[in-house]
């Protein structure tokens, strides 16, 4: 054998520990026939004081070795190459048999494709003006992993790591409950509630669950590309309602419902998507009436309700809603980060039944471990202070934004000051081109802007706009940002 200094090299500055380097490295000389079977490995002192390493590491990659088949110990002689080595490659199965490239591109069988449903960017950027998401350095990150790793080692939760209830976790649908009353006065029960992974989830089952192909559909004119994907994904036809200063047009709404069948209505009332404008009072009222009249579901997507600067927001219209016609949807996607899928849907009993038939089906169940531990910071108080500290922040970065676009984009960017929510809608003006202004973004200064594509999908606005979200960014990242996004619009 080759003196073992040359058989081997261990990082010690790698992020691979040390014996996965060793494991790797041995299975690599097997491999490549530089160790055959039944070869003896120099002993775990020899390879300890060779490669200056404590001789716990060697054992423990020796014995990782062992448990897959590579090497055998032999009592009193030593460790060996194993002679029988575990298979690592599939053998043909004829002599003209060829065998296809794992990873090709195409199946052998065709595969239908779906339109309506846009390609999402895979590219990550380090900086990046986004459309209205939090600021994750300000969510209670530590509290968070705290309990979620004092839960998971908990024996008394050992059941949460298996199967469990479909439509969330019992303290969560609680918690949720007295939060949901207390906050947004739902007057829910926890068995109105179904925790799911995310608002894109309740869109999707409630699309199944509701819409029948043909079905009529009511959004705004401007409205979330997600919910018309996930309507037109069951075949639903969307009827279009225009969107003003003061939201979605009631009356608008009124005379569609007498002239056609709607089946529902989706709507964010609290701040419009993609234009943030808060949904009136009176228009809240009139919804209600006529969806009770006409007996049509409404989809009330209140993605971003506990951000609302000044005067307090109006409550959801699901804490006015007596006949049981609306559906109200919500996500700590918003209020935590992204990548943590919990939301939850509060409606009849019935309908959540439905539900969880159909959750099922595609995904079982959520992370029971996370839901428990989201449960308790709600319980602790420990989101609701994380809400009223983000609210304070948001709002002076609402504030300082809207001051930068006033002072240096008014040539560019037509805006109004939002009364809550993550973003400023901003329209352009005098042809500003902004699918140039990102491509110059991106080349010149690898900062990435929203697609302002996808706020008028199909091709129903006049003027491009843009979401410019301002929570997620401290005043010297919203500065800078701000400033290539000028230098850019100007050429």
């Amino acid at each position: 054998m080759l003196p073992i200094e040359t058989l081997f090299t261990i990082d010690k500055k790698s992020p691979e520990p040390a014996y996965r380097q060793l494991y790797r490295q041995i299975i690599q000389l097997i491999t490549e026939s530089r160790l055959i079977p039944g070869s003896k490995l120099p002993s775990t002192r020899e390879l300890a004081s060779a490669l200056h390493l404590n001789r716990m590491t060697i054992l423990k990659a020796l014995e990782e070795l062992e448990s897959q088949g590579w090497v055998e110990k032999r009592p009193r002689k030593g460790i060996f190459v194993s002679a029988n080595l575990p298979v690592t490659k599939a053998q043909p199965l004829g002599k003209n048999m060829n065998i296809r490239e794992r990873g090709s591109e195409r199946t052998g069988f065709k595969v239908s494709t779906k339109n309506h449903i846009p390609q999402h960017s895979t590219g990550v950027y380090r900086h990046k003006i986004d459309e209205g998401l939090p600021d994750v350095r300000l969510a209670p990150l530590k509290e968070l992993g705290q309990n979620y790793k004092r839960i998971l080692l908990n024996p008394a939760y050992s059941t949460s790591l298996g199967y469990g209830p479909p439509l969330g976790d019992p303290l969560l649908r609680e918690e949720l409950s007295c939060f949901l009353n207390g906050s947004r006065g739902l007057g829910t029960k926890p068995e109105n509630i179904a925790v799911l992974r995310g608002s894109h989830m309740a869109l999707n089952l409630l699309s199944k669950v509701l819409i029948c192909p043909g079905d009529k559909v009511a959004v705004g004119s401007s409205n979330y590309l997600g919910a018309d994907v996930a309507f037109l994904d069951a075949c639903a036809k969307l009827k279009r309602i225009p969107v003003d200063e003061e939201g979605l047009d009631a009356d608008y709404f009124k005379r569609l419902c007498e002239k056609e069948n709607i089946r529902g209505l989706y709507l964010t009332p609290h701040h419009h998507h993609p234009t943030t404008v808060t949904l009136s009072a009176d228009r809240r009222l009139k919804i209600l009436e006529i969806a009770n009249r006409f007996g049509i579901f409404i989809i009330e997507d209140d993605y971003d309700y506990d951000f609302h600067y000044g005067h307090g927001p109006y409550l959801p219209l699901a804490s006015m809603d007596r006949g049981g016609n609306v559906i109200y949807i919500g996500s700590f996607t918003k209020s935590l980060a992204p990548t943590f899928r919990v939301g939850y849907m509060v409606a009849p009993k019935n309908l959540i039944d439905r539900i969880e038939q159909e959750r099922v089906l595609t995904d079982r169940q959520g992370d029971l471990i996370l839901e428990r531990t989201i449960a308790e910071l709600i319980k602790e108080g420990v989101i609701q202070q994380h809400l009223r500290k983000s609210l304070r922040i948001y709002q002076k970065r609402r504030d300082l934004m809207a001051e930068i676009l006033t002072q240096d984009f008014a040539e560019f960017l037509q805006f109004e000051i939002p009364s809550g929510g993550m973003s400023i809608w901003a329209e352009a003006v005098n042809d500003l081109d902004l699918e140039l202004v990102s491509a110059r973004m991106i080349k010149r200064y690898g900062w990435w802007i929203p697609d302002y594509k996808k706020f008028n999908a199909f091709g129903l606005n006049h003027r491009e706009g843009i979401r410019l979200g301002f929570a997620s960014l401290n005043e010297k990242e919203m500065r800078v940002g701000l400033g290539y996004l000028l230098k850019c619009s100007r050429g």
